[in-house]
């Protein structure tokens, strides 16, 4: 079931599967933000920044797919966590699927990037609880769209 789930090609999760995804992402992703927060170099910083530039600059919602997708993986192998990167690595082409949904059903992609930003910024700061809440909010921001898709 979860090697179906980590390939599955479907347009929409039952939802029950999705709130579990959406729980898994929150649980690792605000982990690695934490740890990021401690350990990612400047370098690294600079790649999320280029990131969340193309998020801000995309022309159209897909656009921001491929960006928002990397900047989570990075995020995720910035911890210094490789079982926390592997983990979000298998689930990236349903993860990648989330996130084109959310941007064709609910395209704000301005504050989709002020999202991003404001994870950015707590990073550089190396404020590791507002970088795990930040990380929380941007996962909430696509997911709160998504659930759209089940109360229709």
């Amino acid at each position: 079931v979860l090697s179906a789930l980590m390939n599955c090609d479907s347009f929409r999760l039952d939802y029950p599967l999705f709130c579990n995804m959406v729980d898994l992402r929150i649980l690792i992703e605000c982990e690695c933000a934490r740890l990021a927060s401690q350990h990612a170099t400047a370098d690294e910083l600079e790649t999320l920044r280029t990131l969340a530039v193309q998020i801000k600059n995309a022309v159209q919602p897909l656009d921001a797919a491929d960006p928002m997708l990397r900047f989570h993986y990075l995020l995720t192998q910035y911890s210094g966590n490789a079982i926390y990167a592997m983990t979000f690595k298998s689930f990236e082409a349903t993860i990648n699927r989330l996130i084109r949904q959310h941007l064709t059903l609910s395209p704000d992609l301005p504050k989709t990037a002020k999202l991003h930003e404001a994870l950015l910024r707590s990073l550089e700061l190396h404020d590791a609880e507002a970088s795990a809440q930040n990380t929380r909010l941007c996962i909430l921001h696509g997911m709160t769209a998504l659930k759209k898709l089940y109360h229709d």
